[in-house]
C-alpha cells in the first residue's frame, strides 16, 4: 500500500476539507469511469462507483468514499501506469482550466478535466489531433473551390 497523493496537496486556495477534495474527486471518478481500478476496489466500493459512473451525486463522493488518498494498489495495471503519466502534470492541468479556486464538484467541470484526462490515457494530443482535423478541413476546402 502506497500514498500516491492526497487531498491536503490540492489544498492551496481551498477554504475547506470538501473543496480540497474536488481536484482528486475528478481524477478518481474519471478513474471509474474507465475501469482503471482493481478488481478488489472494483467489488468493495461497487455502489459508489456505478453512482461516479452514472454521474450522480457529488464529483468527489468516490474519492472521499476512500478516505481521501490515492492509493496505488487500488488500481489496475493500466490505472497504475496512467496515474504514472498524469500525476505530476495534473496541477497544472487544473490551473490552465480553472485557475486558482474556480473548481466546483459538479460534473460539467469534471468534463473539461476528463478531456484532457482522456487525451492522456489515449495518449492523444488535443492539439495533434486539432491540427490533423484543420488540416484535413482545408484540404477539402481545396477541393470544393
Amino acid at each position: 500500500m502506497t500514498v500516491i497523493a492526497r487531498a491536503e496537496d490540492y489544498a492551496s486556495g481551498s477554504t475547506s476539507f470538501e473543496d480540497s477534495c474536488i481536484p482528486l474527486g475528478y481524477l478518481i471518478s474519471f478513474c471509474a469511469q474507465h475501469h482503471l481500478f482493481a478488481a478488489q476496489i472494483e467489488e468493495a466500493f461497487s455502489g459508489t462507483i456505478s453512482k461516479a459512473r452514472l454521474q450522480d451525486g457529488q464529483v468527489s463522493e468516490l474519492f472521499v468514499s476512500l478516505g481521501a488518498v490515492v492509493d496505488d494498489s487500488w488500481f489496475s495495471s493500466a490505472g497504475q501506469i496512467f496515474l504514472a503519466k498524469v500525476l505530476e502534470s495534473y496541477p497544472a492541468i487544473l490551473e490552465q482550466l480553472f485557475g486558482v479556486g474556480q473548481m466546483r464538484d459538479d460534473w460539467v467541470h469534471y468534463h473539461k478535466v476528463a478531456k484532457r484526462l482522456g487525451a492522456i490515457l489515449y495518449d492523444k494530443s488535443s492539439s495533434s489531433s486539432g491540427n490533423v482535423l484543420s488540416g484535413l478541413r482545408k484540404m477539402l476546402g481545396k477541393l470544393w473551390k
